[in-house]
């Protein structure tokens, strides 16, 4: 079976390195949304739990910010719950 996650690298403040694996990226109302996991080198999830992050592009290139609105979190929290249980998914 091939692994056909993609994966990203982001360093946190204090400048240590993290991976992650981009489990699911979508569009809503011209935003850009992705679900990721703390993974190992060899692409193993370190945690149960994944993230939803809002996704930015500027001239630096991919930002990945955390959703800080309780409200718009809600929000995409649903639709992915929605997408998730979608048949054949």
């Amino acid at each position: 079976m091939s692994d056909e996650r993609e994966y990203l690298t982001m360093e946190d403040e204090d400048g240590n390195e993290s991976r992650f694996a981009i489990e699911l990226a979508f569009e809503v109302d011209e935003n850009t949304y992705a679900v990721l996991t703390h993974v190992d080198d060899d692409g193993n999830n370190l945690s149960e739990e994944s993230m939803l992050f809002q996704v930015d592009e500027s001239e630096e290139g991919l930002s990945f910010e955390p959703i800080e609105d309780e409200d718009e979190f809600d929000r995409i929290h649903g639709i992915i719950h929605d997408m998730m249980n979608q048949p054949g998914l």
